[in-house]
């Protein structure tokens, strides 16, 4: 997947740890926190004055970025998931997707909305529980012993609650309610408990977005 980006970027965290965009490819050095990263991209390419679902004025603490499908049924944080909100749309959008919130506003009926809502949130459970929620051209399958890790796993093990909620989830459906992503290179970005899911139980290709034109330089 080529994911949105600005034509010039420049991100750092400390000495070694940047970002930076140059011929359409985001450099990602160092170990650079994947979703502030992705909210600063999202800002830098979308802007922050104006709500995308209302068109209210943004203040400077009053502004939020929301996830179009939904982070609770596997939205992932990369800038063409990412849209400037303010917080009441954001709050009322809740676990919908941006289609299903634009339906939803239209409704005048209090009580029809009430029940559409309910619905939509009936449907979103059972797309996750057949598949992943996010669009299809997204996503592919991944090699994991392809990928490149700098992390723990041992460390990734002690979050119990997070791991127990993917265990739970894949014993339940046979599948993952969303993918990791990974660098052109194969640099994983988010997803770790995933992976240490599917090393435990020698499950060898993960749903995966590949981000094709992010490349990670380790130092």
């Amino acid at each position: 997947m080529i994911i949105a980006l600005p034509k010039k970027f420049f991100y750092s965290v400390g000495d070694r740890d940047m970002a930076f965009i140059e011929n359409n490819i985001l450099y990602v050095e160092g170990r650079v926190n994947f979703e502030d990263l992705m909210y600063s991209i999202t800002y830098s390419l979308k802007g922050y004055n104006r709500c995308k679902y209302c068109g209210r004025e943004l203040l400077r603490n009053k502004r939020t970025l929301d996830h179009m499908y939904p982070k609770y049924f596997g939205g992932v944080s990369i800038p063409d998931n990412l849209v400037p909100s303010c917080p009441s749309c954001n709050s009322k959008k809740s676990c919908l997707t941006s289609q299903q919130f634009y339906h939803w506003r239209s409704i005048q009926s209090t009580d029809k909305r009430e029940r559409v809502f309910k619905k939509m949130l009936e449907q979103n459970m059972r797309k996750i529980k057949n598949g992943i929620l996010l669009p299809k051209e997204w996503i592919t399958y991944y090699d994991i012993s392809k990928v490149i890790e700098e992390i723990s796993f041992e460390e990734v093990s002690k979050a119990k609650e997070a791991n127990e909620r993917v265990e739970m989830f894949y014993f339940q459906y046979q599948h993952y309610s969303k993918p990791i992503i990974v660098s052109n290179n194969g640099w994983v970005f988010s997803g770790f408990h995933i992976l240490y899911h599917a090393k435990r139980h020698s499950i060898k290709n993960v749903p995966a977005i590949v981000l094709e034109n992010v490349v990670h330089l380790s130092h």
